[in-house]
C-alpha cells in the first residue's frame, strides 16, 4: 500500500461522507422519499463493500485466493454504481453539486482501483495467509469510516 493509495481511500471516505450528509440527508432528504427506497438499498450496498473495503485494509493482511472474492466484490462495485446513477437519472433531478461530486467519486475510485488491483492480484496469488496489521494513522481512518 502506497501513500497515495492511502490518500485517495481517505478522500473517498471525505467526498462520500459529504455527498451522504449534504446531499441526501440535508438538501435531497432521500431517506424521507418512499420514491427513493431503490437508491437508498444501492447506497447500502455500497456502503457495505466501501465500508469493509476500509476495515480490511486497515487491520488485515490477507494472501492468498480468497482476495479474488474482494477482487470481485470491488469490481461489482462498479456495476452497483452504474445501477445508481440509472436509477438517480430515472426518479429525480440531481443538483448539479451532487452530479460533481459523484463523478469525483468515481473518478477516483477509478484511480483506487487502478492502483489496487494489481496489488492485490499479486496478494492473490501469494501462499494462502492472514495476519493482522497496523498503518498507523491510515488504519485510524479506515476504521473510524
Amino acid at each position: 500500500m502506497t501513500t497515495t493509495l492511502w490518500t485517495l481511500m481517505t478522500l473517498q471516505i471525505a467526498m462520500g461522507a459529504f455527498d451522504t450528509f449534504y446531499h441526501h440527508e440535508l438538501t435531497e432528504r432521500l431517506a424521507w422519499r418512499p420514491s427513493q427506497r431503490h437508491e437508498l438499498q444501492l447506497h447500502a450496498i455500497r456502503s457495505l463493500v466501501y465500508g469493509g473495503m476500509f476495515l480490511f485494509f486497515g487491520l488485515v493482511e490477507l494472501r492468498g485466493p480468497t482476495l479474488w472474492l474482494l477482487i470481485a466484490l470491488l469490481i461489482g462495485e462498479m456495476f452497483v454504481t452504474l445501477k445508481d446513477f440509472v436509477e438517480e437519472d430515472m426518479t429525480r433531478a440531481l443538483p448539479a453539486s451532487e452530479r460533481v461530486t459523484h463523478t469525483l467519486l468515481a473518478l477516483n475510485y477509478g484511480a483506487i482501483l487502478t492502483l489496487l488491483l494489481p496489488l492485490l492480484i499479486g496478494w492473490a496469488e501469494a501462499n494462502p495467509s492472514i495476519a493482522m496489521t497496523w498503518h498507523g494513522v491510515w488504519s485510524v481512518i479506515m476504521i473510524v469510516s
